[in-house]
């Protein structure tokens, strides 16, 4: 079963729509929302991906896994990426992975 298990859409600092989604193929991709094509295709989680966010203007990404990991992926553009942090430690699945955004 290959279901999307989450996803996220925002814009990034061009004022463009996009998407992340995370699922059953342990895959962690972006889109473009306009266009609909797959700019991104990161695997960095060796079971499901449980959950999916964008970091404010789209720079980064945060997924986490069944396989009892958080991940830290920051994007570059043009298919280019790199995993700046993978969390290991939990007995357990990591069921949501969010950022936080301080109030000035």
């Amino acid at each position: 079963d290959e279901a999307i298990n989450s996803i996220d859409c925002t814009t990034n600092r061009n004022g463009k729509g996009v998407v992340v989604t995370g699922g059953n193929d342990c895959l962690v991709c972006c889109w473009d929302y306009e266009t609909r094509a797959c700019t991104h295709k990161i695997k960095c989680h060796n079971e499901l991906v449980q959950s999916v966010r964008f970091a404010p203007g789209a720079t980064s990404v945060l997924s986490s896994g069944e396989d009892r990991t958080a991940a830290h992926i920051v994007l570059k553009g043009a298919g280019k990426y790199d995993v700046a942090a993978v969390l290991r430690g939990h007995s357990n699945g990591v069921r949501v992975a969010l950022f936080a955004t301080a109030k000035r």
